[in-house]
């Protein structure tokens, strides 16, 4: 009997200690926040190549996701899947330099 208490007694501590273990203190992430960024650069387009960055490159990367974005709307609204098709931003740029062109000579 005096060795029946002393397992139990064993026992009982060991469960306690390991309840302990998982009850121990916690940690988690409650918030991130950014709290200074910034972005440099070097060797990035002069002030006169940024017409062309962001009036071609930009809506080069951007293009694709809004066509994907603007398909999967239509489609989960339940209407026959929409695809834009593709635009060439480069041309449609050189069209406006040269349509812009064309009114400045016929201003002077």
């Amino acid at each position: 009997m005096a060795e029946d208490k002393k397992t139990k007694k064993k026992a009982s501590t060991k469960t306690e200690t390991s309840e302990s273990k998982n009850q121990g203190p916690g940690f988690g992430i409650e918030k991130l926040f950014l709290k200074d960024v910034s972005v440099e650069i070097p060797n990035s387009p002069p002030e006169d190549g940024m017409e062309m960055v962001l009036a071609i490159t930009c809506p080069n990367i951007l293009f694709p996701y809004a066509r994907e974005a603007i398909s999967d709307l239509v489609t989960k609204a339940g209407f026959s899947p929409v695809l834009l098709n593709p635009i060439n931003f480069e041309t449609m740029y050189m069209q406006q330099k040269e349509k812009d062109a064309g009114a400045a000579k016929r201003a002077n």
